[in-house]
């Protein structure tokens, strides 16, 4: 049974839905609670969800502020990645059914009751993962697993044939850093850290990694020091 199991479902009756919406580019006091109109669709390929937690993310943080227009067609309701239940599937969608738990990276839209966004953007969720952890999930995790396994095309591979393999990860207490030092910890890998702070270095070193260094204090190359062959990431 899910985490969050008392929660249910529901299916739009109406054209309109609540949401977070923009008065005006400025601080959080420009964010208001509405109604606005339900997202058309889902269209063929896509799903709509039914919002239950949503991240925030640096790029929402812009957009709210003006500087970080939302993609072309797209919805200008702020969110980028949502957690929820599937509540319509679109043409051709076979992936999930009504009522499946899952989370969702999102090209905006996340801050409302009912969102659409392609079938392929979505990850069913664990039974033991709950709603609003797994909201702050695809936006990060994935890039920093996307990182690991796509971009450093034959990491994981070398990771498998060598005894011992580290790596580098700099803004090691940042979003995607927090997830890179996991995930690399996940495959064995040692790895050691750049950060901002000695605080932000320990709490890196609480999260798994073998060893940081307050880039404003010591040059960071003395990290590539502790690693042999090491590999350099960097987070945002």
């Amino acid at each position: 049974m899910a985490v969050d199991s008392h929660l249910k479902y529901s299916i739009p009756k109406s054209s309109k839905m609540s949401a977070v919406l923009l008065s005006e580019f400025g601080g959080p006091e420009v964010l208001n609670w509405g109604e606005t109109e339900l997202p058309e669709g889902p269209k063929p390929g896509q799903v709509m969800i039914q919002s239950v937690a949503a991240g925030i993310n640096r790029a929402e943080l812009l957009q709210r502020k003006g500087a970080y227009p939302p993609v072309a067609g797209e919805s200008e309701i702020l969110g980028l990645e949502v957690s929820g239940f599937i509540v319509k599937n679109g043409a051709g969608c076979s992936k999930f059914e009504v009522g499946d738990r899952v989370m969702a990276l999102l090209p905006g839209g996340g801050n409302a009751e009912y969102v659409t966004v392609n079938e392929a953007y979505c990850i069913k969720l664990p039974q033991e993962l709950d709603f609003v952890n797994a909201a702050a999930i695809p936006e990060t995790w994935l890039t920093a697993y996307q990182l690991i396994h796509m971009v450093a095309k034959g990491f994981v591979e070398q990771v498998a044939k060598r005894d011992e393999s580290s790596a580098v990860v700099h803004a090691g207490a940042s979003g995607v850093g927090v997830a890179l030092i996991q995930l690399l910890k996940l495959l064995g890998v040692k790895v050691y850290v750049t950060a901002g702070s000695q605080e932000k270095a320990d709490f890196c070193v609480s999260l798994g990694a073998d060893g940081g260094i307050n880039y404003k204090e010591h040059r960071w190359l003395l990290c590539a020091v502790w690693t042999s062959r090491g590999l350099v990431y960097g987070g945002n």
